[in-house]
């Protein structure tokens, strides 16, 4: 083996190395019931939204958690609003990321977000004001603003000009945002005329900021704007006000009644995000359309909810719709990926059950399911289906997944099988099981691959062993 080393190596023109997983956030806890693991499957959820840069997603599942935790005094609503505030500032939302971290101040005094929190206030109170100076029009907002907290009498017919007059979309904006947070009902009148009657962003803005103030009559209103509007992308500004608001019966009706079938789409969404299962459930016992019913299984998975899902990937009608069930048991993770090993082992032999493995494999990777893959691998079945599990777990990549496919490589005795477990290591950035088989394989070709992928392999075992052999060879 020492003899065709050099030559081995020198053949071998590409290096590369597997990304280094994403840094863990700030761990949270949720109690240990029913409802606290509903409530971590969203917050994972949201966490997903932030990794993949889904802002919009994010503030929106981060928002409806935080106004369910922090209306029923639980713990971590402070971590929602945080990162609430870090999505909507992300799209440059600043008021509503500091109007998030105020009530993040009220509600949690002590909360350890709170350095973090302001920072990022403070961040989005500067933004746009680092190239240049102050406006006049921003200076008379600010100045405004200090009124409406000691005479809104004299703030409101202010305010009211800045919307009539010709400022930028920035300007009246802030305007809409400083009338949002008066309770003056004069404030709350403008507000309502904007929504009701405005253009545009501007009416877009103020129907958010209706939501936002989750009264009935802002509700009342919000339905009545959904009704007589004909723009789509302000009726869904609605569904979204509704979502803050958490309105859940006003969003279910839409969904069930609403003809256009992208509206119908956002409201089962924002029905999702806020984690309403019955509505959900309803809409799913009611529809005889396979796509809406995947809309209303992917909104189980935002909120959190497995049974639903779990019935949908053995009932369904649809096989679409079941494959698209499985996937989401993975996506959703901790039950749903119980639910996956259930689903395996009721999966019918031939080649039906090996269609359906196959399926949940793909959903076990999702999920990070090692114990799941790893029952795979060890269970009679098809070649195939074996094959993949293997390829999955070295995709897995963790330490438990490489003790399991080193004790498999002396288990299985045909090339093929061997050939794809110095994959599976390769893929896992398994040094030392590469290493394992270029020292003890009988077969020169698979020495050959082991050290191939060896040498993509970045870590300090893969070069100190590259090394001494090049040394070894040289004496």
């Amino acid at each position: 083996m020492k003899k065709t080393m050099i030559a081995m190596l020198a053949a071998l023109a590409v290096a590369s190395w597997m990304p280094a997983p994403a840094s863990a956030r700030v761990a949270v806890e949720f109690q240990e019931d029913e409802a606290g693991r509903a409530r971590e499957e969203r917050y994972q959820t949201g966490q997903r939204a932030l990794d993949e840069g889904r802002w919009e997603e994010a503030s929106e599942v981060f928002g409806a958690l935080a106004e369910e935790l922090t209306g029923e005094g639980l713990a971590n609503g402070d971590a929602a609003l945080y990162w609430q505030a870090w999505a909507l500032s992300k799209q440059s939302r600043d008021h509503e990321a500091q109007r998030v971290v105020r009530r993040l101040e009220r509600s949690y005094p002590e909360s350890p977000w709170l350095d973090d929190a302001r920072a990022l206030a403070a961040e989005a109170g500067g933004a746009g004001q680092a190239t240049g100076d102050v406006t006049d029009d921003e200076l008379k907002l600010y100045a405004v603003n200090g009124l409406m907290n000691v005479d809104p009498a004299r703030a409101i017919p202010v305010l009211e000009e800045v919307l009539a007059g010709d400022h930028s979309s920035k300007i009246k904006d802030r305007a809409l945002f400083v009338l949002s947070q008066s309770g003056e009902p004069r404030a709350y009148e403008i507000l309502a005329r904007v929504a009701r009657d405005g253009k545009g962003e501007q009416r877009r803005q103020a129907i958010n900021y209706l939501g936002m103030s989750r009264s009935e009559e802002s509700l009342e209103l919000l339905a009545e704007i959904y009704e007589q509007s004909a723009d789509v992308e302000d009726r869904k500004r609605v569904l979204h006000g509704l979502m803050i608001a958490g309105d859940a019966g006003r969003l279910g009706r839409l969904a069930r009644l609403e003809g256009d079938r992208e509206l119908r789409k956002s409201a089962i969404h924002q029905l999702g995000v806020m984690g309403a299962g019955d509505e959900l459930r309803a809409l799913y016992e009611g529809e005889s359309d396979p796509e809406v019913r995947r809309i209303v299984l992917n909104s189980f998975f935002l909120a959190g909810v497995v049974e639903p899902l779990a019935r949908a990937a053995r009932e369904d009608s649809d096989a679409e719709v079941r494959e698209f069930a499985v996937d989401r048991l993975g996506m959703v993770g901790g039950e749903g990926l119980t639910e996956l090993r259930e689903l395996w082992r009721e999966a019918p032999a031939g080649a039906a059950g090996d269609e359906l493995r196959e399926r949940i494999l793909h959903a076990q990777l999702i999920g990070g399911d090692v114990e799941g893959l790893i029952a795979a691998v060890r269970e009679p079945g098809s070649e195939e289906v074996r094959r993949q599990a293997i390829h999955n777990l070295g995709l897995v990549g963790d330490d438990d997944a490489r003790e399991v496919l080193r004790s498999l490589y002396g288990e299985l005795g045909d090339v093929d099988s061997r050939r794809q477990l110095i994959e599976a290591f390769f893929l896992a950035s398994d040094a030392r099981g590469l290493i394992e088989v270029i020292d003890r394989e009988a077969d020169p070709e698979l020495q050959r691959f082991a050290l191939q992928r060896l040498s993509m392999v970045d870590s300090p075992e893969a070069s100190e062993y590259l090394l001494r052999a090049l040394r070894e060879e040289g004496s």
